[in-house]
């Protein structure tokens, strides 16, 4: 199986401001964005309004150049962005996804660079890790 991962950076928070002022605020290309109650097509409805930003890279790239890509359009827009987390009240997280093959791989390491978790404490984001093992059919 070849690894496949996925890097997203997110904002939510809950009630007001609207969608739309929080996405005028950012000058980021948004990946995904749903409001506060809306109903996905499977599920309850959300607890959250969200904007979400993709890496933009492959998915089967190394899950550090997906790092690298988000970690410098964080960079790039590091004073927008704190101001409208300190705004809007919105409550950032970045997200790393690392699908293996546990048949097969080891269980994957994921690193960060210093620089790359002083930005995300500067802007106040989680971080959230996932490593799925996924056998392959």
């Amino acid at each position: 199986m070849t690894w496949k991962s996925r890097v997203r950076f997110s904002l939510a928070w809950k009630g007001a401001p609207s969608l739309e002022d929080v996405e005028g605020a950012l000058p980021l290309v948004i990946s995904s964005k749903w409001r506060e109650g809306s109903v996905p097509k499977h599920g309850a409805p959300r607890k959250w309004s969200m904007l979400t930003v993709d890496s933009e890279v492959p998915e089967e790239a190394p899950l550090e150049e997906h790092i690298e890509a988000m970690i410098s359009k964080l960079r790039l827009f590091e004073g927008e962005l704190k101001a409208a987390i300190r705004e809007f009240g919105l409550e950032p997280e970045l997200a790393l996804v690392l699908f293996y093959d546990p048949e097969v791989d080891s269980i994957p390491g994921v690193h960060l660079a210093s620089s790359a978790l002083s930005l995300l404490a500067t802007l106040g984001a989680e971080l959230d890790v996932d490593l799925i093992g996924m056998e392959d059919d």
